[in-house]
């Protein structure tokens, strides 16, 4: 055990990214559904995600010196294990749908890049958090800014998987409730907000963009833009709840006024009214 933490951190990081890496590319050649007997709609293997989530995690908790305790389980270990989940069950969406019938053998190496990249980008985001948690460091402003970006990229691929999946609107609502919940609550975490703020902020945040959802689901649009539209109101909420700012400028002002212009162009231009067509 002393050995292990002996390793110095960045080291570590490659290590991990690494092994995490090859344990996807193994997994992909592998139905552990079929071995298993269960039965999923599509084929989907959802197994594979929540191996590489648990895998991430551990590698997560040697990369901290075993010392990961408390709410930081989540906010630390459960950050890079929560994006390697979504990315992995995002590609095995693609695989059986898209991809299925093109080949998968050279995408799977292609999104194995992908995921290399991401997962030492999560590793080193989420250590210089842990770090910066514990102790003023200089990359402090720098990883919090990291992590705010990938908690964005991974929402985005959460809404996607969820409003594309088939289910009840009341399960899509739950589900979109519970990520964007976790998503906030952790960011604020990194400004080391108190625990009664966050729930309270990543809760609004969370039945906000779950009554916009319900709204958009009426409207003609694809699922892609639905969850940008969700995404480009995360980050307004999101922003002004972190308090990057004191004081609100006018620029400021106007960059979330654009933001609502593109959200209408959005929805006109890309909604489809039957034999009608848009509307422009």
């Amino acid at each position: 055990m002393k050995f292990l933490n002996k390793i110095p951190t960045r080291q570590k990081i490659l290590i991990s990214t690494f092994f995490v890496t090859l344990v996807y590319l193994l997994l992909q050649r592998i139905a552990i559904v079929e071995l298993l007997n269960i039965e999923t709609e599509n084929d989907l293997d959802f197994i594979k995600p929540i191996i590489l989530s648990f895998t991430t995690a551990l590698f997560m908790f040697w990369i901290g010196n075993f010392r990961v305790g408390g709410e930081r389980i989540l906010t630390v270990l459960g950050f890079p294990g929560v994006g390697v989940f979504v990315f992995s069950l995002f590609v095995e969406l693609i695989i059986n749908g898209i991809f299925g019938q093109i080949g998968q053998i050279g995408f799977i190496f292609f999104s194995g890049l992908l995921f290399f990249f991401f997962t030492y980008t999560l590793f080193l985001t989420a250590n210089i958090v842990n770090v910066s948690h514990l102790e003023d460091i200089p990359l402090g402003q720098a990883g919090r800014a990291a992590y705010f970006i990938l908690s964005l990229i991974i929402e985005y691929l959460l809404f996607l998987i969820i409003i594309s999946n088939e289910v009840n609107i009341l399960i899509q609502s739950i589900l979109l409730l519970v990520a964007v919940f976790f998503v906030v609550s952790s960011t604020l975490w990194t400004i080391k907000e108190r625990v009664g703020r966050r729930i309270l902020v990543a809760f609004t945040i969370g039945i906000l963009i779950t009554f916009t959802h319900l709204i958009l689901s009426m409207w003609p649009i694809d699922v892609t833009y639905i969850s940008f539209i969700l995404l480009i109101f995360l980050y307004i909420t999101l922003g002004l709840a972190l308090e990057v700012r004191e004081k609100l400028s006018q620029m400021v002002w106007i960059e979330y006024g654009l933001f609502f212009f593109i959200i209408f162009i959005v929805l006109i231009i890309t909604s489809s009214w039957g034999i009608n067509g848009t509307l422009v």
